[in-house]
C-alpha cells in the first residue's frame, strides 16, 4: 500500500476513506454479530449494519488500484518489499507474543508460525497476499508495457468477463485467489495511469456515477433483505461486480480531483496499513478486541449499536494510526542516529 513517498492527498485522503470502511466491515464480520444480523434479516438494524460493513472487499479493490496506478512504470524494489515485510512481521511477532507472555493466548506453533512469516497462509489472507503480489508486480509491469492500449482494454475485458460478470451469478462457482485478482486490479489500476482520458476529468460525471453505485449496491441489500437473502453476496467478495464498479468509478473520482497538498493528511495516508496490521494480526487480537474490549455482541442488542459502531471504528482506526507514526518516529529516530554516528 505504501507504494509512492510523493502521492498527492487526494490519494491519501482516499486511503483513510476506505481504511475506516474495512475497520468498519471487520466490526460486522469478525465481532460475531452476524449470526444476530442472519436471525433478524430485514429488520431495519440488520439492514443499516450490513450496509455500513459491507464494503470491506470494495476497499481492497481500491487499495490494490492505489498500487496498479503508481507501481506500472516504476515497479517494486527488494527494499521496499523488504521494508513492508517487516512492517507485518514486526506487529504480527509482537502482539501475538504479547498475548502469548500476557497469558491470554495459549502458545500455539501455528500461529507462531503465521507471525514469523506472515506469507504462510495464501488462502484469504489480503496481507499475506498482498506481500506474495509483489514479486509478480515486475512481470505485469512488463506484460502491460508492451501492449498497445487495445491489447490492455482487451485484457481487462477478458479478465472482468470470468472474475467478476461470470462470479457475480448466484449459484456459480467460481474460484478465488487474492493474488491472482490482484493482478487484475492492478492491470485496471496501470489502465488508468498509462491511457489518460479526458473523461476521467469529468468530476461530477464520476461523482454521480460513484454515488449512483453506492446507492444500487444499497438498494440491492436492502431489497434483498426485506425477501430473507443477505444482499452483501454481490459485494462479499473482491470481484463481485458492485465492489469492482464502486471501487473504479470512486478511484477515477478522486484521482483527478484537484486537491492540495496537506502534509497531515499525508502521515495519516501513510499509516493506513498499519492499521490494517495491527487490528487484524492474529485470532487473539479479535477476540480480544471485539469480543472483551468492544463487547459487540453485547452491544448490539442495545438501542446504542449505532453509536458503539461509530466510535469503535474511529477509535480503531486512531488508535492504530497513532501507534504506526510513533514506531515510524522512532525507526526514524534510531536511523538519523545510525547514520551520525557513521
Amino acid at each position: 500500500m505504501n507504494c509512492d513517498e510523493s502521492r498527492n492527498s487526494n490519494i491519501e485522503l482516499y486511503r483513510i476513506i476506505v481504511m475506516i470502511l474495512i475497520v468498519a466491515h471487520h466490526y460486522v464480520v469478525h465481532s460475531g454479530i452476524v449470526t444476530n444480523i442472519g436471525n433478524e434479516l430485514g429488520s431495519a438494524k440488520s439492514i443499516i449494519l450490513l450496509i455500513l460493513g459491507c464494503w470491506g472487499k470494495t476497499g481492497i479493490n481500491c487499495f490494490v488500484l492505489i498500487s496498479g496506478y503508481y507501481l506500472c512504470n516504476k515497479g517494486i524494489t527488494l527494499r521496499k518489499w523488504l521494508k513492508l515485510y517487516f512492517e507485518v512481521f514486526f506487529y504480527y511477532v509482537v502482539i501475538y507474543f504479547s498475548f502469548v507472555i500476557s497469558g491470554y493466548e495459549v502458545f500455539s506453533w501455528k500461529e507462531c508460525i503465521n507471525s514469523i512469516l506472515p506469507i504462510w497462509d495464501l488462502s484469504t489472507g489480503f496481507i499475506s497476499c498482498y506481500l506474495v503480489f509483489f514479486f509478480f508486480i515486475p512481470f505485469v509491469n512488463m506484460l502491460i508495457n508492451n501492449m498497445v492500449e487495445k491489447q490492455h482494454l482487451l485484457l481487462i475485458v477478458l479478465c472482468l468477463g470470468m472474475y467478476s460478470i461470470w462470479g457475480s451469478i448466484p449459484y456459480v462457482d467460481v474460484s478465488l485467489n487474492y493474488v491472482s485478482w490482484f493482478a487484475v486490479i492492478y492491470v485496471i489500476g496501470a489502465y488508468i495511469r498509462l491511457y489518460p482520458k479526458e473523461l476521467y476529468r469529468k468530476h461530477s460525471l464520476w461523482c454521480i456515477l460513484t454515488i449512483g453505485s453506492i446507492i444500487v449496491s444499497g438498494l440491492v441489500i436492502v431489497v434483498l433483505s426485506k425477501i430473507g437473502i443477505n444482499g452483501t453476496f454481490f459485494l462479499a467478495d473482491s470481484n463481485k461486480a458492485l465492489a469492482v464498479i464502486v471501487a473504479v468509478c470512486s478511484f477515477i473520482w478522486v484521482v483527478n480531483l484537484p486537491v492540495r497538498y496537506n502534509k497531515l493528511i499525508n502521515i495519516i495516508g501513510g499509516s493506513t496499513f498499519g492499521v490494517l496490521i495491527i487490528h487484524t494480526s492474529c485470532n487473539a487480537m479479535l477476540k480480544w478486541l471485539w469480543i472483551d474490549v468492544l463487547k459487540t455482541p453485547q452491544m448490539y442488542e442495545t438501542p446504542f449499536y449505532f453509536v458503539h459502531m461509530t466510535l469503535s471504528v474511529i477509535g480503531i482506526f486512531v488508535i492504530c494510526c497513532v501507534i504506526d507514526i510513533i514506531r515510524k518516529q522512532i525507526i526514524g529516530l534510531f536511523w538519523k542516529n545510525k547514520s551520525i554516528i557513521k
